[in-house]
């Protein structure tokens, strides 16, 4: 189940050329947008695949840090005003429509540029897709085991819940490029070593991943949240393992 996920940010992307795992490719170098002006971006997809865009302001200088783009993906009919964004859009008919407004007084540039990317993680060979499903929640009184991937875009970790359940779970940290949510790892391995009854409970939370192995005793989460010290964490109930 493909799902939009919108992330802006405030800083451009780096351009990665030591890991194929993830290609920027150039669409916009220098669009000129005049006042009032929408300048519409047509993107074809391969066979119906997800578009990765992200988008940022040139000039003017008091461009790059004020919300002077009106953004709009025409077939979701999604927006934000904003100097920059990240979004993934879901093709309709194999094409996304772009526009672009410059709501500022003077002539404004933007750069666009597309992302590709290839899940060549070690967690990669144990999902069908980085697509995520149900949102889960692990509430933990005891951590008993974490054993890290070689590449620690996942570990396998077994533990106690608070509900005296015992749990064995995969966690996936990363698919493309190493995230924050590397560091829980480490995180853990400290809290099993160093127990402390004021940390509990600790939580654990993310989006579930469907596996390539079938096996009930152990399900994959894309985690999300890692903490201690989580007795007023809120979760819906259904969430909760």
């Amino acid at each position: 189940m493909q799902k939009f996920i919108y992330l802006f940010i405030c800083c451009l992307l780096s351009v990665s050329t030591a890991n194929a795992d993830v290609i920027r490719a150039e669409i916009e170098s220098d669009l000129s947008i005049a006042p009032g002006e929408t300048k519409t971006i047509v993107l074809e997809s391969k066979n119906g695949t997800a578009i990765e865009t992200f988008w940022q302001t040139l000039k003017p200088e008091e461009c790059t840090s004020s919300a002077c783009i009106k953004f709009e993906e025409k077939e979701s009919g999604f927006g934000f005003e904003s100097f920059n964004g990240q979004s993934t859009h879901q093709p309709v008919d194999n094409k996304v429509t772009l526009l672009f407004t410059n709501q500022a007084k003077t002539p404004v540039s933007i750069q666009l540029t597309q992302i590709e990317r290839t899940c060549t993680a070690e967690i990669c060979n144990l999902i069908q897709t980085t697509d995520t499903k149900d949102w889960k929640v692990i509430r933990i009184k005891e951590l008993k085991q974490i054993q890290n991937s070689e590449d620690s875009s996942y570990a396998t970790l077994q533990g106690v819940t608070t509900k005296d359940k015992e749990f064995d779970v995969t966690l996936a940290f990363w698919f493309y490029e190493p995230s924050m949510f590397a560091g829980c790892s480490k995180s853990i391995k400290r809290w099993i070593d160093k127990p402390d009854a004021e940390d509990i409970p600790y939580v654990i939370a993310g989006s579930t991943l469907v596996s390539n192995v079938e096996n009930k005793d152990r399900f994959i989460l894309s985690v999300d949240t890692c903490t201690k010290k989580a007795s007023n964490f809120n979760a819906p109930a259904e969430s909760e393992y």
